[in-house]
């Protein structure tokens, strides 16, 4: 699993990091929303210099190069990517440090849904299927809107890290920047929104209201008191 945490925060205003959600900052929420479906490998990128949250033991952190500090999603991507292919991880689902509605049941889905396309092609050893073909990347997508456009949700996805940690370097050789570009260059399923566990996974918390409202409503249902700043 790979959990963004490097961005600047702009529209917060604050490191979105360290947002209390209920007793614990917003990045060991998600964090241990990975733990608790049982991943092995969690990887938090970073950026040089920046104070992260005590990470659980195990959870390893990456930083973004130094010469591509601030450079977009799409580099904190091929850092983590970068780090899980060392270990031989072979799947991983994606997110960021602000996903508030991320919970273990999204992270099993996604990665179940790589790991089933792998049981259906053992079961056709009939097929021949090129490295190139093989589904490498799924990814919620909303319905389309009225102008026939879909919106991709890259960091609510999961990847095959190999193909994907390759793509990610061709892809900032070439100046890209934005994680859904990687899945462009995957071959990827895309899933409706309406099929997820939690549909509200896909919901950006980018400013104070969204994201005090979001808190809110998941304290509600822990029976918890809202954060306190």
């Amino acid at each position: 699993m790979i959990v963004l945490a490097g961005g600047r925060s702009s529209r917060m205003g604050r490191d979105k990091a360290w947002l209390p959600v209920g007793e614990r900052p917003a990045l060991l929420h998600v964090v241990e929303a990975g733990l608790r479906a049982g991943v092995e490998r969690i990887v938090v990128v970073g950026t040089s210099g920046q104070p992260l949250p005590p990470l659980p033991a195990g959870v390893e952190r990456r930083d973004d190069p130094t010469d591509r500090r601030h450079q977009g999603p799409l580099s904190g991507l091929e850092a983590g990517l970068g780090a899980l292919a060392a270990q031989a991880v072979e799947v991983a689902c994606l997110a960021s440090c602000d996903a508030l509605w991320l919970d273990a049941a999204h992270v099993r889905f996604v990665l179940g849904l790589l790991d089933r396309d792998d049981r259906e092609d053992d079961r056709e050893d009939d097929r021949e299927r090129s490295d190139e073909r093989e589904c490498s990347a799924v990814v919620p997508a909303s319905e389309p809107d009225e102008d026939g456009r879909v919106v991709l949700h890259p960091l609510c996805g999961a990847v095959r890290v190999q193909p994907a940690w390759r793509a990610a370097q061709g892809l900032l050789r070439e100046g890209q920047r934005a994680a859904r570009a990687l899945f462009g260059a995957l071959e990827a399923r895309t899933i409706a929104v309406a099929s997820l566990p939690q549909p509200r996974v896909v919901e950006a918390c980018n400013t104070p209201e969204p994201w005090a409202q979001a808190v809110a409503e998941l304290a509600a249902r822990a029976g918890q008191p809202p954060a306190v700043e």
